[in-house]
């Protein structure tokens, strides 16, 4: 049951911001652009944790999450690309910020009565690499990957 959190939480949602300089921060227009383009990112490794058996690796497929998504900086959205069995997705992005270099994105997804999921993306505005966590009751999710960034 609480593996339909992280297929309702990826399947709504997922998983990035504003960066520095002529990346990121581009796409967000703060650096006097209006740049539409999306940043593309993947999640290349999935960890499913709880207090019984701690940290498990999980593939995307076990987990019915997405590996690529596509993220809409200025329309605060998350388009989730090829989530298995399924057409793609969007989910809001809530809140943004910048701090030494790297984005932080954070989000809710609900599903009523199956519970709710918070979820952050940290993204390198240099490198692109992609740290993601959410946390449902009893379960979190890690998820390492890369996003495409303009230097």
């Amino acid at each position: 049951m609480k593996r339909n959190l992280v297929c309702s939480f990826f399947c709504c949602l997922l998983l990035l911001a504003a960066g520095a300089g002529n990346g990121l921060a581009a796409q967000n227009g703060k650096s006097g652009k209006n740049n539409a383009k999306p940043i593309i990112c993947t999640i290349t490794n999935y960890y499913e944790c709880n207090a019984e058996t701690g940290c498990v690796a999980r593939s995307a497929k076990e987990l019915d999450a997405p590996r690529f998504f596509k993220i809409w900086i200025k329309d605060k959205k998350i388009e989730l690309l090829g989530s298995p069995g399924k057409k793609y997705r969007i989910s809001r992005i809530d809140d943004e910020v910048m701090i030494n270099g790297i984005v932080v994105l954070q989000g809710i997804e609900s599903k009523g009565k199956h519970g709710a999921i918070g979820w952050t993306i940290s993204i390198n505005s240099q490198t692109g690499g992609l740290t993601f966590s959410a946390s449902g009751d009893e379960v979190g999710y890690i998820g390492i990957g890369a996003c495409t960034v303009d230097q």
